[in-house]
């Protein structure tokens, strides 16, 4: 127990760029740090987490209505989020992290379609000021009250290795003892220059640790927490064509809950046909980072798994909310935490 105290294009890069391991682009400044935006909130549908808790992340491909895409329209937005909302209702989680949202109203959207409706939700609003149309923005769908949801915007920090987008921060209360403390990330993806897309998530999770670092050190003396981190990562540390490559190495004192499973029990992002030019091979890019504690008890974290659905394998070219069968190019990956009273 802790206590205070994408598209794969390029993926097949040189492995000479990792032989020596790449230089890190620096970057220099802090995020901005800022409460994230309340969707929605239903008291009365809040719960307690009991003695079980289901985590869910999922990367919801491009979930934004698209104004001047003839094929991100609102009548696609809305296809999508029936495709999606069916298979979040199959998992049936209590607290789902998700990436690649546009805004509040999208998360609404989402939540309006589900069978059973989350409490609350939250979004954050990375680059608000710089007028980008689509924001690949993060959110998180909850069935118990979180505190202190918090984004944390790159857009001010400076540099070459300067990463994209940003993080989401919250706490979740196991119990009376225990907080979770949980990130939800966005790492940068594999387009273009190679030793910048890895320098981009390394620096990342570099800040993510100086945030975290700041966190515990605000905490009251005796406190007692876990980490939980997920989301799209866009590596797949345990693939061959990522061998050597750092970008999670700020994370090596974390547990990889897809560390050792054979691919097949773990593939994210399936191969997709149609175009050869984009047929890439199968990885597992959304991923579980949790504190050891998580493996000891008195809560004690399940094996994730993938639900291998609403990704079209046969047509890369299908956009996701085109038709009644395609959610994302994503699967959504899920795990139980337990609490244990031995």
């Amino acid at each position: 127990m802790m206590k205070r105290g994408i598209m794969l294009v390029g993926m097949f890069w040189a492995g000479a760029l990792f032989a020596t391991g790449p230089e890190i682009l620096p970057v220099e400044g802090a995020p901005e740090v800022g409460p994230a935006i309340q969707a929605f909130e239903a008291k009365d549908r809040y719960a307690s987490p009991g003695d079980q808790i289901r985590v869910c992340t999922y990367n919801i491909q491009d979930f934004w209505e698209g104004v001047d895409d003839s094929r991100r329209t609102w009548e696609h937005a809305r296809r999508q989020a029936r495709v999606a909302g069916r298979i979040i209702d199959e998992i049936n989680a209590d607290l789902l992290i998700l990436q690649e949202f546009e805004s509040a109203e999208m998360v609404r959207i989402l939540n309006d379609t589900l069978e059973r409706p989350f409490a609350a939700g939250y979004v954050t609003s990375f680059g608000s000021g710089l007028g980008r149309m689509n924001k690949l923005n993060l959110a998180v769908l909850s069935r118990f009250p979180l505190r202190d949801v918090t984004e944390l915007d790159f857009t001010p920090v400076n540099g070459p290795g300067r990463p994209t987008r940003g993080l989401m921060r919250f706490e979740l209360d196991l119990n009376e003892e225990i907080t979770l403390l949980v990130y939800n990330l966005h790492l940068k993806a594999n387009w273009g220059d190679q030793q910048r897309n890895i320098s981009q998530r390394h620096n990342a999770l570099t800040l993510l640790r100086e945030d975290w670092a700041a966190w515990v050190t605000a905490q009251e003396e005796g406190t007692e927490w876990e980490i939980l981190i997920g989301g799209d990562f866009n590596i797949d540390p345990e693939h061959a064509s990522f061998a050597g490559d750092p970008s999670v190495r700020p994370l090596n004192d974390l547990v990889d809950l897809w560390a050792g499973r054979p691919l097949a029990e773990r593939i994210t992002i399936p191969t997709r046909y149609g175009v050869p030019d984009l047929v890439f091979p199968a990885v597992a890019f959304d991923r579980f980072y949790v504190s050891e504690g998580l493996t000891e008890g008195p809560w004690v974290v399940g094996q994730p798994y993938v639900l291998s659905k609403g990704v079209n394998i046969e047509d890369v070219r299908v956009v996701a909310g085109e038709d009644e069968t395609t959610a994302s190019d994503h699967y959504p990956v899920f795990l139980d935490l337990y609490y244990s009273r031995n």
